[in-house]
């Protein structure tokens, strides 16, 4: 099972890059999840690498509208931010640094996959995520916001979004009171997919304890063993957050 996993992951990735195959491919084997896939349709994209606050810009922008919105997200694929982009639609591009995003991936896929991804792979879904948005020529029709100001200032991300699309989608209050609101909506969310009573620590996307101890042996072999690949994938980070003046 973890060859074939990893083998569709590759390739999901390589086809991603060309947004006019993806999407119609990604639509045709998810029918049960079309609303998160963009369409001429779609009002707001915000997509990341996995593990880089997706699920909080989702919850926190939902909760702050006083109306529904046709969000794209949770793909974890360029080829959507690609389409966007590509097709006008207002696009927030989340990222992370690349030492804490795989560590918190590799051991969410060990609770929900039951094996360890190899982090060489990792490393080179981020690559594959970020470089092919640096090189196209519509990459200036994104909104950029890296992990921590999405956490600590989402409401300014909603008004860059709202200044550079000409939108007036509704400002998040980053108040203690709303952040709980959010990773409340996020639990109640990760209940319902486990079906468990109480709340895995490791798997929810909110910070945690456990997590973080979990966290920190990941990072270990990182530094030890993907010191290479981890400074391509610092290097890609760098140039992100230098080109988008985040």
């Amino acid at each position: 099972m973890k060859f074939w996993y990893i083998l569709r992951t590759m390739i999901r990735s390589e086809v991603s890059k060309f947004p006019g195959l993806f999407i119609p491919i990604k639509k045709l084997f998810n029918p049960t999840k079309l609303d998160r896939i963009v369409g001429l349709d779609t009002e707001l994209v915000i997509e990341g690498y996995p593990r880089s606050a997706n699920t909080f810009a989702v919850k926190a922008f939902q909760l702050s509208q006083p109306q529904a919105v046709r969000i794209a997200h949770h793909t974890h694929s360029i080829g959507q931010v690609l389409w966007a982009i590509r097709h006008g639609i207002p696009t927030i591009v989340l990222i992370r640094n690349p030492k804490d995003v795989i560590s918190s991936l590799a051991i969410r896929y060990i609770q929900i996959r039951n094996f360890e991804i190899p982090l060489a792979i990792a490393f080179k879904e981020y690559i594959n995520f970020y470089r092919p948005l640096l090189h196209d020529k519509h990459r200036d029709n994104v909104v950029a916001a890296n992990f921590d100001d999405v956490i600590n200032d989402f409401g300014n991300i909603i008004m860059q979004t709202n200044k550079k699309f000409n939108t007036s989608f509704t400002v998040f209050e980053n108040t203690p009171e709303n952040v709980q609101k959010v990773f409340e909506s996020i639990e109640k969310t990760h209940l319902s997919i486990t079906g468990k009573e109480n709340v895995n620590e490791i798997m929810i996307a909110r910070p945690s304890q456990a997590k973080k101890q979990a966290k920190e042996k990941v990072e270990q072999s990182i530094n030890v063993e993907f010191a290479k690949e981890l400074k391509a994938a610092e290097d890609i980070y760098d140039q992100f957050r230098s080109y988008y003046k985040i």
